[in-house]
């Protein structure tokens, strides 16, 4: 009978179902309890709890210290009843000054070090409510929140807490929940307040704030750890798009150290999150085992009352630049820190706010707090004011108010008065509780003075209950008072630098850049490749198998490369982003370093040095449109830009090169036909215009394969499909011709076809090398002294012996191997 009853009353349910239901319900409360922060006020429950049993004690700024252990026990006895470790370390972590932008507790005793030494056992330590952590509680008696029962429903506490302090963005925070982070970044209290100022006095004109407006304010965060952001474009993607990243490095600066002055770097202000000893340590070990680090002499921490000091010592001759751009690469001297901008928003998780989301949300708090807070004054001044009013009417006939208060008790006196002059209870008990007999001329000079008073403050927190722009008003007048009290001296602490590239910390070197068919990219050290004579077999230039050297070129790491593409689009792309390798090395796609647009290729990667500034950018199109571009129109970023608008959905882009005002322009196509005109001839336009025509073809088969600019002084190389080069005078080159002519044969027609199309043209300097790549994936370096001047017609000198089936892809001209020899052994 038992087993019967116990069967009937057992429910069976799907083991599945059951833990998925419990899961879910223990994510929601870690979410809610542990790992998000309401998006009010910014806190998570166990902060909010400790510095309300903070504020519970009386431990206010100016008042005594008390055990940290009695603020513990408080928290959890009242307020929350989890374990006392938890509890005194989000204690300890709101008074380290090296976590929190604005500690909110002051802690009295040894709270631990930036090299993550642990506190003191709490028992030992004393704490109080820093200022700004009383600001987080300021008004809060005055019916500023809503209050909800506590774990055990035996008090109230308050569900957010009421200061016009915007810990989300002023202290930040970071939580890991089930299946859900939170990481918010500390901002300079100067930048918020300006942006809640900006958003108020937009919303009081009936205007929205775009987010980029705000960005224009809050450019980045301000650790109070110091250091330097770096490419803030990537925290301010975070603030656009509630997600992201912050790069933020050391500061650091050089000494000379030593009888000899050999460097020391010097590292003042770390990395927001990193422990110091710890760094200290990695850095150490580098020295000892890595090779790239072998120069580090000494690494010593020297930091005390004086600050963070950490100095590295160099060996002789080594080069600081490099081993700087090491330390930072390497070490945690610089690091990336994630942005997830994920809180509570109406007790619900909501990710990805962005910078708009946290400003708006927060400005809603505020403004219902002071509109509590308005209707908190109101009612009590309003009370006043009806109890003067009373008074000031009991006393013009101060004789008749004593008769009326003369009665058998005190129940019949106020009932007395209610009959008399129609007051109501409150005024009646007011009044019959006064010694009119005590009052003068003075006292009611003083009640006359304060009911003006009043009904002046009356009326102006009625019109801030129920004006919504009167109550925006008000929000702007508190939170700049609150600005002036507490942050109007505090100073940035974090540098922001615009710089989109670490140039300073690379050594400038010469390097050959190699773009294939297939699209890699790599770059090498010019100095690898030694010259050779003329008709020479070359050395092997590492490819894959099926691709080969479409445009190679000589420049600087210091220099920029542009990209241009067929769909007339533009990125700039720092030279020592691409990593220099060696011959065997394939290289990397161009595409890990630009994100191009679907069904579009690079087709020119030009160097823009620094001599190039006056120069301007000549566009060709495959149809033979031309248009100049000033360089200060190229895009900033890899992001990219469009530089050249197509005439016909059949044309594209093909030609890009650097030209001066007064050059000349000489346009060769593939099948060798050469126009000579004036730069001038061809308008300076801006990006989006097509361009006008500059040359005609005679063969529907032809068009543009080079175009430079030239001056008669210059001596020209052109380099064909077969393997042939030559040079020749500029000046053979007939000039002034027409733009949108057909232009001049370079080669007879009678070798026409044994040099095959025309791959390059180029202006050859003295002691030049021109440097050619084949299909096949040979490379031939050969000095321009191994070739004599030949006429316009002629067919040149072979420069590169080809396997059969092999063809030249692509050429460039670079500065001697020699030459630069030479000036190293002067130097």
């Amino acid at each position: 009978m038992t087993e019967l009853a116990a069967e009937e009353n057992t429910i069976e349910v799907p083991f599945q179902d059951h833990m998925i239901e419990k899961f879910v319900t223990y994510a929601s409360d870690v979410i809610h309890a542990r790992a998000l922060p309401d998006i009010r006020d910014g806190l998570k429950p166990v902060h909010r709890h400790i510095l309300y049993a903070m504020y519970l004690l009386g431990l206010h700024p100016n008042t005594a210290y008390k055990k940290c252990a009695r603020t513990v026990g408080e928290c959890l006895g009242r307020l929350h009843p989890h374990g006392d470790a938890s509890v005194y370390d989000a204690m300890v972590v709101m008074s380290q000054q090296w976590k929190m932008r604005y500690p909110l507790v002051d802690i009295h005793g040894n709270n631990g070090s930036i090299d993550s030494d642990p506190a003191a056992a709490m028992r030992y330590t004393e704490g109080r409510l820093s200022p700004y952590g009383e600001l987080f509680l300021k008004d809060i008696e005055k019916n500023t929140v809503n209050f909800i029962p506590n774990f055990d429903e035996s008090e109230t506490e308050p569900e957010v807490l009421s200061g016009l302090f915007p810990s989300i963005l002023l202290n930040g925070t970071s939580g890991i929940a089930v299946g859900m982070t939170c990481e918010f970044l500390p901002h300079n209290a100067k930048e918020v307040y300006s942006a809640l100022d900006l958003t108020i006095k937009n919303a009081i004109k009936g205007k929205d704030t775009p987010v980029d407006s705000l960005i224009d304010i809050i450019k980045a965060p301000d650790f109070p750890t110091g250091g330097t952001v770096i490419n803030p474009e990537s925290i301010q993607k975070a603030y656009r798009e509630g997600s992201g990243a912050c790069t933020i490095r050391a500061k650091y600066h050089i000494e000379p150290y030593g009888r000899n002055k050999y460097d020391s770097i010097v590292i003042t202000e770390i990395p927001y999150g990193v422990n110091k000893m710890k760094m200290v340590s990695q850095i150490a070990n580098l020295a000892e085992e890595d090779e790239d680090f072998a120069n580090i002499k000494e690494v010593r921490d020297e930091s005390g009352r004086d600050g963070l000091r950490v100095v590295i010592e160099l060996k002789k001759d080594t080069p600081t630049n490099i081993m700087i751009n090491r330390l930072l690469k390497r070490t945690q001297m610089q690091r990336n820190i994630s942005v997830h901008h994920n809180a509570l928003v109406d007790g619900k998780p909501v990710i990805n706010l962005t910078l708009k989301d946290l400003i708006d949300d927060f400005l809603t708090h505020a403004a219902t707090v002071c509109h509590n807070k308005a209707q908190y004054e109101y009612d009590k001044l309003a009370a006043r004011l009806h109890i003067v009013e009373a008074i000031l009417k009991a006393l013009e006939d101060t004789e008749k108010t004593m008769e009326l208060v003369k009665a058998k008790n005190r129940r019949e006196a106020i009932s007395n008065l209610k009959e008399a002059y129609g007051f109501d209870d409150t005024q009646a008990d007011a009044v019959a509780s006064m010694r009119l007999y005590t009052l003068n001329e003075e006292d009611t000079d003083k009640l006359l003075n304060e009911q003006e008073a009043l009904d002046k403050s009356v009326k102006r927190y009625h019109n801030i209950i129920v004006d919504q722009i009167e109550l925006l008003k008000y929000l702007r007048e508190e939170l700049k008072d609150t600005y002036k009290k507490f942050f109007s001296k505090d100073a940035r602490r974090t540098d922001i630098s615009y710089e989109s590239d670490d140039r300073d910390t690379i050594p400038d070197i010469d390097v050959i850049m190699a773009y294939t068919h297939n699209g890699y990219i790599k770059s090498l050290k010019l100095d690898e490749y030694n010259a050779q004579g003329r008709a020479g077999h070359g050395s092997t230039f590492k490819t894959k198998d099926d691709d080969f050297i479409e445009n190679i070129f000589s420049m600087s790491t210091h220099d920029d490369i542009v990209v241009f593409t067929n769909q007339g689009r533009a990125y700039v792309l720092p030279a020592y982003k691409i990593p220099t390798v060696s011959k065997s090395s394939i290289g990397k796609t161009l595409s890990s370093y630009v994100t191009f647009k679907p069904d579009e290729k690079a087709i020119k990667l030009l160097a823009i040095t620094e001599d190039d500034k006056d120069k301007a950018l000549m566009f060709t199109s495959k149809k033979g449109f031309s248009k100049r571009m000033s360089l200060d129109d190229l895009p900033a970023t890899a992001s990219g830009a469009k530089v050249l608008s197509k005439k016909t959905d059949d044309d594209e882009l093909v030609s890009v090169s650097l030209v001066n005002e007064d050059d000349d322009i000489l346009m060769v196509t593939n099948l060798g036909h050469a126009l000579r005109f004036p730069a001038n001839k061809i308008s300076v336009m801006g990006r989006q215009a097509v361009g006008s025509r500059s040359i005609r073809f005679k063969d529907e088969n032809e068009f543009v394969a080079s175009v430079i600019s030239v001056n008669d002084s210059d001596v020209v190389t052109m380099i064909m499909q077969s393997g042939y080069a030559k040079k020749l005078n500029a000046a053979d080159i007939p000039a002034k011709m027409n733009r949108g002519g057909i232009g001049v044969y370079m080669v007879s027609p009678v070798y026409r076809n044994s040099v095959g199309d025309f791959i390059f043209c180029g202006v050859l300097k003295p002691n030049q090398d021109i440097m050619i790549v084949t299909k096949e994936h040979k490379l031939i370096r050969v000095n321009e002294k191994a070739f004599s001047l030949a006429g316009r017609t002629a067919r040149g000198l072979r420069a590169i012996k080809l396997e059969k089936g092999d063809e030249v892809a692509s050429a460039t001209i670079v500065d001697s191997a020699e030459e630069k020899e030479d000036k190293e052994d002067e130097e």
